[in-house]
């Protein structure tokens, strides 16, 4: 039984020899990036999700795209002299539903990580407790559909 890590050596191994991808291209959730109408995305599956939100953008149904929005969620601070940094999430899309009046952040996941779950739950921490996200929706896209959270 071959584990996840003995399998990401080997095709370390196999691409440095090959020299057909550079180490920054490979990633261990099998995830291609694929470049769209100028923007690389980090997965199949997201440029596709673009282009689902492209579509609904053209025929009105949202307004404001925008790729990559960052959110703080915890912000930086010193402590004995040492600076320690905020924690950031940079989510995929956020755009606003026109149907609901709602601005709505969106992740596509095709493999949930343990840091991704805690930055989650960080955010809709955020979203309840701040005022100035109370009209913000969290979706996370999955290949079996859109869960809102």
């Amino acid at each position: 039984r071959i584990t996840l890590h003995v399998l990401y050596i080997v095709r370390l191994i196999l691409y440095q020899r090959i020299g057909s991808m550079t180490l920054y291209n490979f990633n261990k959730y099998n995830a291609r990036r694929t470049k769209l109408d100028g923007h690389i995305f980090d997965s199949q599956m997201e440029a596709n999700r673009y282009s689902e939100l492209k579509l609904m953008q053209k025929c009105g149904d949202i307004s404001g795209l925008i790729l990559q929005p960052m959110f703080v969620l915890l912000c930086g601070f010193t402590r004995g002299g040492k600076k320690i940094r905020p924690i950031q999430h940079y989510a995929d899309f956020q755009y606003l539903d026109k149907r609901t009046g709602r601005t709505v952040v969106e992740d596509v996941k095709g493999v949930e990580t343990p840091v991704w779950k805690i930055k989650c739950k960080l955010l809709l921490y955020q979203f309840s407790q701040s005022k100035q996200f109370k009209n913000f929706d969290y979706h996370v896209v999955r290949m079996d559909g859109v869960d809102i959270l």
